[in-house]
């Protein structure tokens, strides 16, 4: 194995990880819970996100925190909903305080270099605009398919995003 290959997780921090976590998180606790059902499979998530977290450079000043986030998760997905909102209330409280330690975080790291070939970047509220998009604008999203999905609650944009299969077939070794 290459040198990098070591390396490369090493240099990622734990609040890096926290960030990637607190999406999802809280993405399910918006609108007062009422995407709680929307977000599937976020204790798979949650155990790799925490694993990742434990191979961080900073893991020893987090230590305890990651354990608590771990042991929060465990049954996520089999918790009544209830349960599942005091689970994110506190994963969320705990995420937060990990992220805001980023001494990165409030770089614009949005703003490409003048002699960047990139395109510019959009503003938040364009992007909001964006996410709040109905479903049935996206391609591939006709009117039936539009109709399973608002029966699980993704209607718009960013609620598919959130979507995540509870299973899929892995094909790749087929012969």
């Amino acid at each position: 194995m290459s040198r990098n290959a070591h390396s490369e997780p090493k240099s990622k921090t734990v609040s890096h990880f926290a960030e990637n976590l607190l999406r999802p998180v809280e993405f399910a606790a918006k609108d007062n819970y009422q995407k709680i059902d929307t977000v599937r499979g976020l204790e798979g998530t949650a155990s790799k996100i925490v694993g990742e977290m434990k191979g961080a450079v900073d893991f020893k000043k987090w230590e305890g925190n990651i354990i608590k986030l771990g042991n929060l998760f465990i049954g996520y997905d089999l918790k009544a909903t209830d349960e599942k909102q005091s689970t994110l209330q506190e994963a969320g409280e705990i995420l937060k305080r990990i992220a805001s330690a980023n001494p990165t975080a409030s770089v614009d790291k949005a703003t490409p270099p003048a002699n960047s070939n990139r395109k510019p970047s959009i503003n938040l509220s364009e992007l909001r605009e964006r996410f709040n998009t109905p479903a049935t604008f996206v391609k591939g999203v006709g009117p039936k398919r539009a109709k399973v999905f608002e029966k699980k609650g993704v209607k718009t944009v960013e609620d598919l995003l959130y979507y995540f299969p509870k299973y899929y077939i892995n094909i790749r070794g087929v012969k």
